[in-house]
């Protein structure tokens, strides 16, 4: 994401991108609350022009299978 003064244009279609493609990969839901308090919390104080990357990994279950 391009992130202009601590800005996302876009987010929601961005966070939609991102709860699909979880949904496809990982077979699960996107907590979409999480994940923008995470952006918000990255872009806190940027100035200027900055790039932003939102990753997800699948987690391992209590017994530590993948």
């Amino acid at each position: 994401m391009r992130l202009e003064d601590g800005t996302v244009r876009g987010l929601s279609l961005h966070l939609d991108r991102l709860v699909r493609d979880c949904r496809i990969v990982f077979g699960v839901e996107l907590d979409r609350e999480r994940t923008l308090n995470y952006i918000r919390k990255a872009a806190e104080g940027v100035t200027g022009v900055a790039g932003l990357r939102v990753t997800v990994l699948r987690s391992r279950d209590r017994h530590g299978a993948p």
